[in-house]
């Protein structure tokens, strides 16, 4: 399946209900017991301390490699082989091996799944209750051992779906338990929808009939209850999955961010205390916008140049609604303001998102052998980011962002890119989709 298509595209996605709670136990061990393929496993460990904010506090991470006991790394192989992950760290030898025998393991993961109690609140007395089916959703394997056990069982969830002799293109994508099929045969879309809503007793597999949706209407003789979940934005039709957007002609892939409407950036703050306000803000903008860095969203074999510049402003358009909001409550206070350290926290957020987002597609080149271009120069990056942050403080109508707005502006005009007349439809359509005004600020 490949952008640009001219062939029409049909879309079908779908959710198992409850997907960790009716898991298979016996079978899920079986399959684990396959993946060990060794009948030893060693564990090294090492700790790495890094400076916490350039200063003389140091912050502790440890890292753990597992292999067979025969391929042992020494500790100079084993730092060197991670270093390229950390600046300015120290790595310290733990002088820490371990070795665990498959049966060992096998039992300690059984015991984990089939031992895990549920504790119900009662009138009068709690109540312990043993889980005999799925497995624990607060553990850390439960994702893992998720993704195994339906990758595992696709092979008979997809039992016959798809015709090897088809000349159609077909390219379905799971995400834990949810599902999503592009197909430029409706048969198959159609076939896919009935057999996924038959599911399997065995497995433990059971649809989710209120999260099934389709681009388009299902047979009804197939007897099943698929809505149909196509929109419109800018004109294009879209298809909803995971917080995305799917052009349905041709499959560019932007975020839904109407999924936000209706609340309070400020909700999804978490602030910790620090006796410099102004360092974490600058740390808090990354993390702010670090989640929309995503490759998927700025590769141009997936999306055009076009769409890649909108993703980039919206991005930053989403950190900004976050910032206004952490200003207005932590940093607006008495005489505390300070204008152009703000001004360059902007600045700093875009560079930071932009060499962010050119990293995580240089990476690409190495696992996949077809050249990713760079989705925006860093001029048009800047201008792009700089926009945001001005639409976003300009749609506040808060007087204390006036100087910060204007500083913005200035700066702008300052830059003059050469394809200055696209880059200012790009911002527009970018706003038109965004919509402000969904946000409380």
């Amino acid at each position: 399946m490949r952008r640009g298509s001219s062939s029409e595209l049909y879309f079908a996605s779908v959710d198992i209900h409850h997907c960790y709670d009716n898991i298979n136990q016996p079978h899920l061990l079986k399959l684990v017991d396959k993946i060990l393929s060794k009948n030893e496993y060693a564990s090294q460990e090492c700790t790495i301390l890094s400076s916490c904010d350039g200063k003389s506090r140091l912050m502790q991470k440890k890292e753990k490699s597992i292999g067979s006991p025969g391929n042992v790394k020494s500790f100079l192989e084993h730092a060197s082989a991670i270093a390229d992950r950390h600046s300015n760290a120290v790595f310290v030898d733990k002088v820490r091996c371990k070795i665990a025998s498959k049966p060992a393991l096998l039992s300690l993961l059984n015991e984990h799944l089939s031992r895990n109690v549920v504790v119900l609140k009662d009138q009068f007395a709690p109540q312990l209750l043993l889980q005999t089916s799925g497995i624990p959703q607060g553990s850390i394997l439960s994702s893992l051992l998720c993704n195994y056990y339906y990758g595992d069982i696709e092979s008979h969830l997809f039992e016959g779906i798809f015709d090897d002799a088809s000349k159609d293109q077909h390219l379905i994508i799971r995400v834990v338990d949810d599902f999503i099929l592009i197909t430029s045969d409706k048969k198959t879309s159609e076939k896919f929808v009935h057999k996924m809503k038959q599911g399997s007793s065995h497995y433990g597999v059971q649809l989710n009939e209120k999260k099934t949706r389709t681009s388009h209407e299902i047979d009804q003789s197939l007897d099943t209850s698929g809505k149909t979940s196509q929109g419109k934005m800018n004109g294009e039709g879209y298809f909803q999955w995971c917080g995305l957007l799917i052009n349905t002609m041709n499959c560019e892939v932007q975020i839904d961010y109407n999924r936000f409407a209706g609340t309070r950036a400020l909700d999804t703050l978490t602030i910790n205390r620090v006796a410099n306000e102004g360092e974490k803000f600058a740390r808090n903008l990354q993390s702010f916008v670090r989640p929309r860095c995503t490759p998927i969203l700025f590769d141009s074999r997936i999306n055009s140049s076009s769409t890649m510049m909108v993703n980039f402003h919206q991005a930053i358009a989403m950190c900004a609604v976050k910032a206004v909001n952490y200003i207005v409550q932590y940093l607006d206070v008495g005489n505390n303001q300070n204008e152009h350290f703000l001004f360059q926290c902007v600045k700093d957020v875009v560079v930071f998102a932009h060499n962010l987002i050119q990293s995580r597609l240089r990476k690409l080149d190495d696992t996949i052998q077809i050249p990713v271009k760079d989705f925006v120069d860093s001029q048009d990056a800047m201008w792009l980011g700089i926009h945001a942050f001005k639409a976003v403080y300009r749609h506040t109508k808060n007087p204390n962002f006036n100087e910060r707005t204007s500083l913005l502006a200035k700066y702008l005009k300052k830059l003059q890119p050469l394809n200055l007349l696209a880059l200012n439809v790009v911002a527009l359509k970018s706003l038109k989709s965004f919509d402000l005004k969904r946000f409380h600020m």
